[in-house]
């Protein structure tokens, strides 16, 4: 019973819990709680291998049954392999589990002058990178534009030309890059002028601004 004046005080294990709305929470399906209960298997077997089938239910929870049934899933699958045979004290031998050094993932971050390509393996270790250098502008510097081409101006030999390019990718800061259509020694404008004119001499103050 609380006396005036007290707080309520919960338990020191229930702060900080998040309520839910019990109104909106609907039931899982049970392809929804194979697919849950697959991806915390694969979880402890990346943070805890090599592993053992016994191990994987003492820390996931799940029976022992429904562990077995997940591995054998995913190593026919091949995101898992199982390894050497150990022998306890007593019991029968368990077989290591393991994530697969076959499967990779490409990871791409993409700025709007590079892209940086990167390979990992499922385990987290970074296996190749790379840097490929983007030629993008900005896209208030082409007319025309029609989603895939448009009209650029280029400073060439010391004079202005007008070139008609393809473009790939728009970047999410407006940058368009540039895939065809421009002679490799044409620097591109990037601010334009109502002034600029066919054949006109041009001086570059620095490389894509006249």
């Amino acid at each position: 019973m609380m006396r005036k004046g007290e707080s309520r005080r919960l338990p020191e294990r229930l702060r900080g819990v998040r309520k839910i709305d019990l109104s909106t929470a609907s039931l899982a399906t049970s392809d929804l709680a194979r697919e849950i209960n697959r991806d915390i298997v694969l979880e402890f077997i990346r943070f805890h291998q090599p592993i053992s089938r016994v191990n994987l239910a003492r820390l996931s929870g799940l029976q022992p049954s429904t562990i077995s049934a997940i591995v054998d899933s995913l190593v026919r699958e091949g995101w898992v392999k199982e390894g050497e045979i150990v022998r306890g004290s007593r019991g029968r031998p368990s077989t290591m589990i393991s994530i697969s050094d076959d499967l990779a993932i490409i990871a791409i971050d993409l700025r709007p002058d590079r892209a940086i390509v990167a390979m990992i393996d499922l385990p987290g270790r970074l296996l190749v990178q790379e840097t490929v250098p983007i030629d993008a502008r900005p896209e208030a510097a082409v007319s025309a534009y029609d989603g895939s081409k448009g009209t650029v101006w280029t400073v060439e030999d010391g004079r202005m030309r007008r070139r008609v390019v393809s473009f790939g990718h728009r970047t999410e800061d407006a940058r368009l890059e540039i895939k065809a259509g421009l002679p490799s020694d044409a620097l591109v404008v990037t601010e334009t002028d109502a002034s600029f004119q066919e054949g006109r001499a041009a001086r570059v103050v620095r490389e894509g601004r006249q």
